[in-house]
């Protein structure tokens, strides 16, 4: 069912914003990582594994992130859990079987989630209660827009054009001394920022597909 209604909005020949065969090819975060590495753009050290002897040695009781690439689950004792964005700060086994995303912790002054549709820039800066991950405690979050220099605003851009986007949903935090690049959603939630921020997001991307 899924092969069938992609391939009739494939082969629409009309507006839209992203077409499924364009969003499949861009929400993959190992080709985003090459992407940004190519680019120059900062991002955290990753290493995909499935090596624990490998990864062990580098983790070293230093602070690391797990991620899902795209989902999964970790064993942790004798139960399993669903990989989200998690702290690794002690040995890991049994990833022998499928390659898993890890990526060097930063510590944070805040978050920034960018919206952008057709080069029309949407910033907002998250301060969360989570220092991991800002979905885990949302209901105690803080969000206000914010304005984001100019280098950033390239970066962003440069990023959509090489992954053939005109809309992305990108994930960035700040250090204190720099912005590092996490990810893009190329199709990413933001009706929940409009209505927490009564921002414009769903007028811009009709502007758009009406242009």
């Amino acid at each position: 069912i899924l092969s069938f209604i992609e391939g009739i909005v494939n082969s629409f020949t009309g507006k839209v914003l992203t077409k499924p065969a364009i969003l499949r090819n861009a929400e993959n975060k190992i080709y985003q990582l090459i992407i940004a590495d190519r680019l120059g753009i900062k991002q955290p050290i990753t290493e995909v594994t499935n090596s624990s002897l490998y990864i062990n040695k580098i983790i070293n009781n230093n602070k690391w992130i797990l991620k899902p690439m795209a989902s999964g689950r970790i064993k942790k004792g004798d139960f399993y859990e669903i990989i989200q964005t998690n702290i690794v700060d002690r040995e890991v086994d049994e990833i022998e079987k499928c390659p898993t995303y890890f990526q060097e912790y930063k510590n944070k002054e805040f978050e920034l989630r960018i919206t952008v549709i057709n080069s029309v820039f949407f910033p907002v800066k998250i301060t969360n209660q989570d220092k991991v991950d800002w979905r885990k405690s949302s209901e105690k979050n803080k969000f206000e827009m914010c304005k984001i220099p100019s280098f950033l605003k390239k970066d962003c851009l440069k990023i959509l054009k090489e992954l053939n986007l005109t809309f992305g949903a990108f994930d960035y935090i700040y250090t204190g001394e720099e912005y590092i690049f996490l990810e893009v959603n190329p199709n990413g939630q933001w009706l929940w920022l409009e209505e927490e921020l009564k921002l414009k997001i769903s007028k811009e991307i009709i502007e758009y597909l009406n242009s």
